[in-house]
């Protein structure tokens, strides 16, 4: 291990680190950092006893090491210098060295280097919580690794630890505040919650998914710059040889409360028009998945021992083992076989088992697997199936993987027999899966839902005193019944969170006398909440404002996967409906929106059926310390918003009466 001296930054090589008292350095990679060559390189250049190379450092590296200096430190290990990536077997060696390494440090100096000083971080949108640095793959370990974490600014200010935030750091982060702090070890942490962790980091180099894990799982393996994805399913494998824990299966796509939410399995699936070919389903066909980010909504899966699994099932089980064959993954599992519970089901899915995991969610639910024979082998299986969810009217066909058995289920005790099955643990060219969508009886469209979001001619009226009118407003829509903003979906709205799709309507609200900012309404669907939160109906909906036009840019970036709205804790960011007023503050004001349910409106209703919401828009400006004219007194404030509710009330009243 080389370690930097902090009063002359010249390298020395440590055999056994653990014998020398050093600090560590985690920080963001930026362009042109210093390597170990550039430091080899100044090391020649000062020959003389005075000098030193740390005064032609880079910044980084010298105000590291004075800051460790003045701690009392005289070595600090820093990524970018202290590693010779010249060499394979050193840079193999560090990889797969350096959770060790920071597990043995004295300190570890987390600098963020955009977050200010005086940063307050449990302000809610803290540049602390809105680091960069809680986005990197590599930082994970970093952070739970040591046991003293100092987190620093970008002047290498003194901000809190990780004990003294230790809260914070858990909401931003994910990860456990017992982890955290030491008192409980990683063993105790599921595969699957520890995968959640690393979900939503990203690395430059995609086998760093995978090496930035080792630690976390304690494995070690080869580093093979060049492979790919194969990196993650390698390390997958490897913790299946030193953790006994199935959750590693269990991501992907869940389908709640099984079976009674399942109407039928899409044993013929071949036969509904689609417009996708060879979409996401394919690499959730397979046993290991192809990256972190598809255990998202796993972090509340935990194991249970064979002994549990088999006193609930009610059969004898043994340890199961885990062979790797050109067949798939080789195993033995208790498997029951699809039970339908309803007379809708539209097939009869001979080629479908359930297989139970031994693991849990929180509510004690068990964990299904869903499995479908190869068509023409016996033991040969892919994981999951097209499934249709939903009430008698409505369904939605989706690709799930993983289900958890509902409390209120019979019994499958007596369902339930272990058998040797061989899984598929990498995707296949061959494997094609589509989206189904249901076809209408001798017609070629697809059945969809018609969300429809009207701002009446009152509300336009009112924004064009302000001097805002909509920009490219339709001519359908300017007849003087206001503007209506259309979202056609499928029936449910489910497709759009198992694909981690997102969709938006918009409109722009243009100045006409270009004395305010342009604001855009965005209103869309498709988020983190509706797998981890659950949310259905009207609060499934998510609004946004922008308080300028939006770039092309922009508007791809609202129609990105949902994971795009996650912020750096795991939570979702969007700012869902509710019948409360939403506010969006602006430098010259406040847009604040009431979107409100009326007419036919239920959510989720029968296909071809338009679901409407009012939206009421309201300019709030900003309060002056002059008092000058265009700010709103409480009781100017108090009548605007009654007469608004009353308008409200008299446009559902008049929809409901037609």
């Amino acid at each position: 291990m080389w370690l930097l001296n902090t009063s002359t930054a010249e390298l020395k090589f440590f055999h056994n680190p653990s014998s020398v008292r050093y600090a560590i350095l985690s920080h963001v990679w930026r362009e042109h950092e210093q390597t170990f060559q550039d430091l080899q390189t100044l090391r020649a250049q000062f020959v003389s006893p005075d000098g030193s190379p740390r005064a032609r450092a880079s910044t980084k590296i010298r105000d590291c090491c004075l800051y460790a200096e003045r701690a009392g430190y005289k070595w600090v290990w820093i990524d970018t210098c202290c590693i010779d990536k010249t060499s394979s077997a050193e840079l193999s060696e560090a990889i797969n060295s350096m959770y060790a390494w920071y597990a043995h440090a004295d300190v570890c100096y987390a600098f963020l280097d955009d977050v200010r000083d005086k940063d307050n971080p449990y302000a809610h949108r803290s540049s602390f919580r809105r680091s960069r640095w809680w986005t990197r793959g590599w930082t994970l370990q970093e952070l739970i690794a040591p046991k003293t974490v100092v987190f620093l600014s970008s002047s290498w200010h003194f901000i809190g630890t990780k004990h003294s935030l230790a809260h914070v750091v858990e909401e931003v982060s994910g990860v456990d505040r017992a982890v955290l702090v030491h008192e409980r070890s990683l063993d105790d942490v599921s595969v699957a919650r520890r995968m959640s962790w690393a979900s939503r980091r990203h690395t430059t180099r995609e086998e760093d998914r995978a090496y930035s894990l080792m630690g976390i799982f304690g494995v070690s393996m080869p580093t093979i710059y060049g492979e790919g994805p194969r990196a993650f399913i390698r390390l997958q494998q490897e913790a299946l040889k030193a953790i006994p824990d199935q959750s590693i299966f269990a991501w992907g796509p869940i389908l709640d409360n099984y079976p009674f939410a399942c109407k039928g399995f899409a044993t013929d699936s071949d036969r509904w028009k689609s417009p996708y070919t060879g979409v996401s389903p394919n690499d959730m066909q397979t046993l290991l998945a192809p990256s972190p980010v598809e255990f998202a909504a796993a972090g509340r899966i935990r194991p249970i021992s064979i002994t549990d699994l088999s006193h609930r099932l009610g059969i004898p089980l043994t340890n199961p083992y885990y062979k790797s064959t050109s067949y798939g993954i080789r195993t033995h599992l208790p498997i029951i076989p699809y039970q339908p519970t309803s007379t809708l089901s539209l097939t009869t899915p001979t080629n479908v088992s359930v297989a139970v995991l031994a693991c849990e969610h929180e509510d004690g639910s068990l964990v299904l697997l869903f499995l479908r024979h190869k068509v023409g082998m016996q033991d040969e299986h892919y994981v999951g199936d097209f499934v249709d969810v939903g009430d008698d009217e409505i369904f939605t066909r989706a690709y799930f993987r993983v289900a958890f058995l509902a409390s209120s289920a019979p019994s499958i005790s007596q369902l339930s027999e272990v058998r040797e099955v061989y899984i598929h643990s990498r995707p296949h060219n061959a494997m094609r899966v589509h989206l189904p969508q249901r076809a209408l009886a001798g017609s070629d469209a697809v059945e969809r839902i018609n969300y429809s979001f009207l701002f009446p001619e009152w509300v336009l009226s009112r924004l064009s005193g302000e001097g805002f009118v909509p920009q490219d407003r339709p001519a359908s829509n300017s007849s003087g019944d206001g503007l209506t903003l259309e979202m056609p979906v499928l029936p449910g709205l489910d497709v759009s969170a198992i694909f981690r799709l997102t969709r938006v309507t918009s409109v722009t609200f243009k100045c006409t006398e270009d004395a305010r900012e342009n604001f855009t309404i965005t209103i869309g669907i498709g988020c983190m909440c509706q797998l981890t939160q659950k949310r259905r109906g009207f609060e499934a909906f998510w609004v946004d404002v922008s308080h300028s036009s939006l770039s092309h840019a922009g508007r791809l970036q609202m129609r990105q996967k949902w994971t795009a709205a996650l912020g750096a804790s795991g939570g979702c960011t969007r700012r869902h409906l509710t019948l409360s007023p939403v506010e969006f503050a602006g430098t010259r004001g406040t847009v604040r929106l009431t979107i409100t349910p009326w007419g036919s409106s239920s959510f989720g209703g029968p296909a071809g059926q338009e679901c409407n919401y009012v939206v009421d828009v309201e300019l709030v400006a900003s309060n002056d310390e002059d008092g000058e004219a265009g700010s709103i007194s409480p009781i100017q404030q108090s009548s605007s918003t009654a007469a608004a509710t009353l308008r409200r009330a008299v446009e559902m009243l008049w929809s409901l009466r037609k």
